[in-house]
């Protein structure tokens, strides 16, 4: 497959990791903002809040931790850019 594109297999690895990740936080953010909607439901439907923290364990725990969508996506913004002056360079 390298030969049909003219990229390493390195290259062809480390790109295709990229995708698996901008997968992952594509997906986060989603998930996020559906976790944070359902608060905001629970919050103005007290009932609502209970079922679900009586189903679900640690069902605010996602908002403990950090978004770092950002900062992933612009490490692999600059990744991209090497990689690019790098091919420009061969």
């Amino acid at each position: 497959m390298a030969e049909n594109i003219g990229l390493s297999y390195a290259v062809q690895s480390e790109l295709g990791a990229m995708r698996d990740v901008i997968g992952l936080v594509a997906f986060a953010v989603e998930a996020r903002r559906v976790l944070r909607a359902i608060d905001d439901v629970a919050f103005v439907m007290p009932r609502i809040g209970e079922a679900l923290s009586g189903t679900i364990d640690a069902r605010g725990q996602w908002s403990e931790l950090p978004d770092t969508a950002a900062a992933v996506l612009e490490g692999l913004h600059s990744r991209l850019d090497e990689l690019l002056k790098e091919g420009g360079e061969a």
